[in-house]
């Protein structure tokens, strides 16, 4: 079997029930605190995988952008900056 379709399966059958586990096995834990606690804590537990989408789908590739760029070295850069403030302001000498 073509481990596409394998990836493919998985995201597509496995994702949507770790979901549904996830939310069973919150709900449970939330049934055993008092009913002051489940009122303060269920909306945060509902918008936590939501929120570990977005941190991992945005915030990260976003922090590992920055971090490449600043430990890379950027000597490549200095000149492409060079000639396009020449270009712009053609008084400022190289």
């Amino acid at each position: 079997m073509d481990t596409r379709l394998v990836v493919a399966i998985v995201i597509v059958v496995g994702l949507p029930a770790l979901l549904i586990g996830y939310i069973l096995l919150i709900e449970a834990v939330l049934r055993l605190l008092p009913g002051r606690w489940q009122n303060r804590l269920r909306p945060w537990l509902w918008i936590a995988p939501a929120l570990s989408f977005l941190g991992f789908f945005l915030v990260y590739p976003t922090i590992n952008t920055v971090v490449r760029v600043a430990s890379s070295t950027a000597t490549h850069i200095r000149p492409m900056l060079l000639a396009t403030s020449a270009r712009f302001m053609p008084n400022i000498s190289t």
